[in-house]
C-alpha cells in the first residue's frame, strides 16, 4: 500500500520533534550550563550577528516574543554573559553585548551543536539536505506571499 504524502500538520510535528530533540541533546552536552534552548540561541546568535544587537532584532529573527527574549537577556546578565548598552545615536535603544567571559560557553556550544547536528543528520545525504533546503525556501516564499496578502 502507497504511503499518504505529509500533509501540513506532520511537517510540523516533525519540526517541533527535531527541535525538542536538539533541546535534549543540548541539555545532555551541556551539564555544565544550566541555560534555557532560547537563551543558548541568543548566546549563538549574538556571537555569529554581532550587528544584531537589540532584543528587537533578536526577538523578530528566532520568532519568539520579545518577553522571551528579555528574560533570557536578564538571565545571560545576571551570569555576567552579556552586558546592555545605551545606544549614543539613540538613547531609547539598548546594544547587547557579548562579554569575553562567555567565549568558553559559546565555543563549547558551538561544539555541542555541531555533534548534535551530526547525529541527527546521520545517513541524510547532501542531496538530500538540498531539497529539504529547497522545499523550505518554496515554504518561506509562500508566506512571504501570504502576508502580502494579508496586509493589500
Amino acid at each position: 500500500m502507497k504511503k499518504s504524502m505529509m500533509n501540513l500538520e506532520d511537517l510540523l510535528k516533525n519540526l517541533s520533534c527535531l527541535r525538542n530533540m536538539q533541546a535534549k541533546l543540548s541539555s545532555v552536552y551541556l551539564t555544565d550550563y544550566a541555560f534555557t534552548p532560547n537563551e543558548l540561541n541568543v548566546l549563538i546568535l549574538l556571537s555569529n550577528n554581532p550587528s544584531m544587537d537589540t532584543a528587537k532584532e533578536l526577538s523578530m529573527y528566532l520568532g519568539v516574543s520579545k518577553g522571551l527574549i528579555c528574560r533570557s537577556l536578564d538571565h545571560l546578565a545576571a551570569l555576567d554573559m552579556i552586558c546592555v548598552e545605551e545606544d549614543p545615536a539613540d538613547h531609547r535603544k539598548q546594544r547587547l553585548r557579548l562579554k569575553k567571559c562567555s567565549q568558553p560557553v559559546i565555543e563549547r556550544i558551538k561544539q555541542a551543536r555541531s555533534v548534535i547536528g551530526e547525529k541527527l543528520l546521520q545517513g541524510i545525504c547532501e542531496e538530500e539536505l538540498q531539497i529539504v533546503e529547497g522545499v523550505f525556501d518554496k515554504i518561506r516564499n509562500n508566506i512571504q506571499l501570504l502576508k502580502e496578502e494579508e496586509y493589500e
